[in-house]
């Protein structure tokens, strides 16, 4: 039985005791039955659904990046936009790569593969089809002048 079904069956056919099933999903990464399972059972009051937010600056920066010079991880923090897989890539790219020019933050060291940020970035768009993709690279373009429409 594969991870969706066995959530499906689960919201269908609640178990008649306490029971604490944890399952955590990408809204637009996750299959469309384990969107609609936990949605179904939301509204049957069988699941409750909790929002996760972005860690917070201070977090990442102290927990993560304790080794950082404060105003470095908090940059890399603003770049990350509080995700913290991205924050994580830059902070490797940082500790691993050193480049000339430190104030930047290193994307490809000139000789290989793209590192850190940008190599996690290119995965994520990878799945997409062509017309998505198209619309993400030119909302890269746009940057802060993109809108949803």
């Amino acid at each position: 039985m594969r991870s969706r079904e066995g959530v499906d069956h689960l919201v269908r056919h609640p178990v008649p005791a306490p029971f604490l099933l944890v399952v955590s999903r990408r809204d637009r990464q996750a299959p469309a039955a384990l969107t609609t399972a936990p949605a179904r059972g939301a509204d049957t009051g069988a699941v409750l659904t909790i929002a996760l937010g972005p860690p917070g600056e201070r977090h990442c920066v102290e927990e993560l990046a304790p080794d950082l010079p404060r105003q470095r991880a908090a940059e890399m923090y603003a770049t990350s936009e509080g995700n913290p897989l991205y924050f994580l890539a830059l902070l490797q790219a940082h500790r691993t790569t050193r480049l000339p020019g430190a104030g930047r933050l290193p994307v490809t060291d000139g000789n290989g593969p793209p590192l850190g940020l940008e190599a996690l970035l290119l995965h994520e768009l990878t799945p997409l089809d062509s017309p998505a993709r198209s619309a993400a690279e030119a909302a890269a373009v746009l940057g802060d002048h993109v809108t949803a429409g």
